[in-house]
């Protein structure tokens, strides 16, 4: 099926077949290894990511529009060229999507195929499968490319599979706010609060490359706002102690008599002369 789709972000096959029992491929040559190869070289912005993965996630949203599934989409899956131009790969798993009107032919082990790391919630639990599970597994490689590590992990499978089905993994805060909600709409658990097709996630991978996102303001250091404090409260202070008193109206109510010498000779002047207050 993946021959009948001409992309250039998806590997061109050139020929399939069978001998002696065994099955063969013949694609193109890819040298730049796989998406995880790319991610290992160093340490890859944002900006990279949405850049190199926007390719991807066109070709599958191409592959779609040709109602073909992938139901394998990983790291693994996705070649890089020299160039940094990303291709997406092995369809080997990749079936044509059941439409409207027909029935599900496939067995339980087709429905549930795929690396379960990978895998939508539907898909881990066996049920059935449309675009929109395939959106599921490329948030989960855009959520792994953009953090360093899957956003489900378990001991057993049964457990990476509960974790896929009921967790909510958080994006680091280096990751910008409209960037998170486009991983957040991919890894919705219900297929119908997810992205309803693969091409409208493109667009708003497209919408956010053309308009870049404002850095967040850096947090001020906590002396900063310390030492600004004091020096407001010693300015309050000085402007206090400089600020003229008003002077007191009030009517003085008494009168003070100095004491005097008593030159009259007469005693009865004496008390005048001790002085009054």
């Amino acid at each position: 099926m993946a021959s009948s789709l001409n992309h250039p972000h998806i590997l061109t096959a050139y020929d399939a077949g069978e001998i002696d029992g065994k099955q063969y491929l013949v694609t193109e040559y890819v040298d730049g290894g796989t998406l995880r190869d790319w991610s290992a070289q160093e340490k890859r912005t944002w900006q990279q990511v949405v850049e190199l993965l926007t390719g991807a996630a066109d070709g599958l949203a191409a592959a779609h529009e040709a109602n073909i599934l992938h139901r394998d989409i990983k790291p693994a899956n996705i070649l890089i060229t020299k160039g940094g131009y990303a291709k997406l790969a092995d369809f080997g798993l990749a079936k044509l999507e059941t439409l409207p009107g027909q029935e599900e032919t496939g067995t339980l082990t087709e429905v549930i195929a795929g690396t379960a790391a990978y895998m939508s919630p539907e898909q881990a639990s066996g049920g059935k499968l449309d675009a929109r599970s395939d959106v599921f597994s490329f948030g989960i490689v855009l959520y792994e490319a953009l953090a360093g590590r899957r956003p489900f992990s378990g001991k057993r499978t049964l457990e990476l599979l509960q974790n896929i089905v009921q967790g909510r993994p958080p994006l680091g805060e280096d990751i910008p706010g409209p960037l998170k909600v486009i991983v957040e709409r991919s890894l919705e658990k219900g297929p119908f609060e997810r992205y309803q097709s693969m091409r409208d996630l493109v667009v708003d991978l497209r919408r956010l490359a053309r308009q870049p996102v404002q850095p967040a303001p850096r947090a001020r250091r906590p002396w900063i706002w310390t030492a600004a404090a004091a020096l407001l409260l010693a300015a309050v202070a000085a402007a206090w102690s400089l600020w003229p008193r008003p002077v007191s109206t009030q009517r003085v109510r008494s009168i003070a008599v100095l004491p005097l010498k008593n030159l009259s000779g007469d005693p009865s002047q004496k008390y005048i002369a001790e002085g009054r207050h």
